[in-house]
C-alpha cells in the first residue's frame, strides 16, 4: 500500500513540476432550449450579415433577329437587331461578317427586366465592308442571329 501511495504522489508531483506536458479536456456541454424559446445568450449582439441580392436562377438571351432598315432615300441602310432576354442582366455582343469581312467592337446592353431591345450598328462602325452580317451574342450565352446583307454607304 505504501508503494501505491508513493507512486501516486510521485505522479502528482510530476504533473505539477512539468506544466504543459499534460492537458486535460472535458467534453463541451451542448444545451437545447425548450421548443419555441431562444435563450438571450443565443441572440446575436451585432448586426446580421446582409443577404446578397437575389438574381434569377438563369439569365439568357432567347432570341436575336438581325435586319436592315432604310437610313435615307439614297438607298443607304441601318443595320439593326432585336435582342430578347428572359430576365434582367447585361448582354455582351458584336457585329460580325458571316463571310470573314470583319467585325465590330464588343458592345454591351443592359436589360432591367425580361424583354426585347433594339441595337443598331453605330455610325462610327459604318465603314465595315459590304456583305452579310449577323449579331454574335457572347454573354450570358453564346447565340448568333440570322445573317442580313449590309451595304456600305457614304454618309
Amino acid at each position: 500500500m505504501k508503494k501505491i501511495v508513493i507512486l501516486s504522489l510521485s505522479l502528482v508531483l510530476l504533473l505539477v513540476l512539468i506544466p504543459g506536458c499534460f492537458t486535460f479536456q472535458t467534453s463541451p456541454t451542448v444545451t437545447t432550449p425548450p421548443a419555441g424559446t431562444v435563450p438571450s445568450s443565443w441572440v446575436p449582439t451585432t448586426n446580421p450579415v446582409s443577404l446578397p441580392t437575389l438574381v434569377p436562377a438563369s439569365f439568357a438571351v432567347t432570341s436575336v433577329i438581325a435586319n436592315t432598315e432604310p437610313r435615307n432615300s439614297t438607298g443607304c441602310f441601318n443595320l439593326y437587331a432585336n435582342i430578347t432576354t428572359d430576365g434582367p442582366g447585361t448582354v455582351t455582343y458584336l457585329w460580325e461578317s458571316t463571310n470573314g469581312g470583319g467585325y465590330s467592337y464588343t458592345w454591351t446592353i443592359t436589360f432591367p427586366t425580361a424583354g426585347t431591345q433594339k441595337i443598331t450598328l453605330p455610325v462610327d462602325m459604318s465603314a465595315l465592308p459590304s456583305g452579310p452580317y449577323r449579331v454574335h451574342v457572347l454573354t450570358p450565352n453564346d447565340v448568333v442571329s440570322n445573317s442580313t446583307y449590309y451595304a456600305t454607304c457614304a454618309p
